[in-house]
């Protein structure tokens, strides 16, 4: 009788040409038979194609796809200030501009009495989204704003410090107060801005000074 085959010899056995398997597998070996039965082909043998239909490559897509489209959008810093008796209309404003990318700096100044603020933060840290998302950010101690003069510049810059100290993973900034309300989504506006060069800015400035001179 001659010997069964190791199953490393099988795995390395070559397939006998396609014309042997025209009329079914036996007319291989009987001692081959015998151990193809006993003892199946390991895993590394076994063909290991998958049917890979329409459904299972649109679901590939489906989980890749977003995490492009998200590292071409840009991401928003916002100031979002009010002074005395503006809380509903800021918190108005917050709800109408938030995105989970964005980051928010809110501030009531030191017009405001302490019970808004306190109110203000109370909102802020009781939000789910904001709780789980951590981009809201409320500056506690209030700056004076007189909103002439330096007093509202310096406001902005320290919100900005507070931002890029927080994060500096965002591509612009906007100022906004209390009484503002977009006119479009955030959806809408990131969108927008994504096909936009991350350098350009919208700050408007001059140097003719004539206009003052004659008011002067």
């Amino acid at each position: 009788m001659g010997t069964i085959p190791s199953r490393h010899h099988i795995s390395r056995l070559r397939f006998p040409p396609r014309n042997l398997f025209q009329h079914g597998p036996h007319l291989l070996p009987p001692q081959i038979q015998q151990h193809l039965l006993h003892h199946p082909f390991p895993h590394h043998v076994r063909n290991q194609t998958k049917l890979d239909f329409a459904e299972s490559k649109l679901a590939r897509q489906r989980q890749t796809h977003p995490h492009e489209e998200d590292s071409n959008l840009p991401r928003f810093a916002y100031l979002v200030s009010g002074s005395k008796g503006d809380v509903e209309k800021l918190w108005r404003t917050l709800r109408a501009v938030y995105h989970p990318r964005n980051h928010y700096v809110v501030h009531l100044d030191l017009e405001s009495p302490v019970d808004e603020r306190l109110e203000l933060a109370s909102r802020i840290n009781k939000d789910p989204m904001y709780s789980k998302t951590g981009n809201v950010y409320m500056i506690t101690k209030a700056n004076l704003v007189t909103y002439r003069g330096p007093t509202m510049v310096a406001n902005t810059l320290h919100a900005c410090a507070v931002l890029l100290k927080r994060s500096a993973n965002w591509d612009w900034f906007i100022n906004l107060s209390a009484s503002d309300y977009p006119l479009v989504t955030q959806d809408d506006l990131l969108h927008t801005f994504s096909s936009l060069d991350r350098n350009l800015n919208f700050i408007e400035h001059t140097s003719e000074l004539g206009r003052r001179e004659q008011c002067q």
